[in-house]
């Protein structure tokens, strides 16, 4: 949402109050507009439904939803072009029905809430529940795949991945999948 911050620090954050802005934010951008940025989710959002399907059942299981949020047809990943490079509150949200299905081809081999991100980058108080993340190189909960250039952080707090599918149907070198980051590359944690 617009409110006129300038998301310098956690203070000035730039408040994202919808799916669409958590959906645009986790793809990344190829502008650099996050490079270096706070954004937060705005007090009083318990969660987003990302699979846009009204018949998710919050209170079910992964089995319950599995083929809701495959036939929702979200996909939200982005790309190494696009990668998300500022810093994340969720703010204690939680996101429902993620879903990336990226098995063909050489396009966005990395998935995951964030598909890429990229130099020093945080990402706090988010859950993830009842989504479904495949890749052809490296798939996470939270964070597909990091890459950095030997000198970045990656810090993840307060985060969870719950009742969700992960897989990455790779098998060379350079190939992963974690419930929280598929692979980070040159960097620490």
């Amino acid at each position: 949402a617009d409110n006129g911050e300038t998301g310098a620090d956690w203070d000035n954050a730039i408040i994202i109050d919808s799916a669409e802005e958590l959906v645009y934010l986790c793809k990344g951008d190829s502008t650099g507009y996050t490079k270096g940025k706070y954004f937060k989710v705005a007090d009083g959002i318990a969660g987003f439904n990302l699979s846009g399907n009204a018949s998710l059942k919050l209170n079910g299981t992964l089995e319950d939803n599995l083929a809701i949020v495959k036939g929702s047809g979200k996909n939200h990943a982005g790309a190494t072009s696009t990668a998300f490079q500022g810093h994340f509150d969720g703010n204690g949200a939680t996101v429902y029905g993620a879903w990336t299905n990226h098995t063909e081809g050489n396009v966005s081999p990395q998935v995951g809430l964030f598909s890429c991100v990229k130099g020093d980058v945080t990402i706090k108080n988010v859950n993830v529940k009842f989504a479904s993340f495949t890749g052809t190189r490296v798939a996470g909960g939270i964070v597909g795949y990091h890459n950095g250039d030997g000198t970045n952080t990656l810090t993840i707090e307060n985060c969870s991945v719950t009742d969700s599918e992960i897989v990455s149907t790779g098998t060379a070198w350079g190939q992963g999948t974690g419930a929280i980051v598929g692979f980070m590359e040159n960097c620490s944690s």
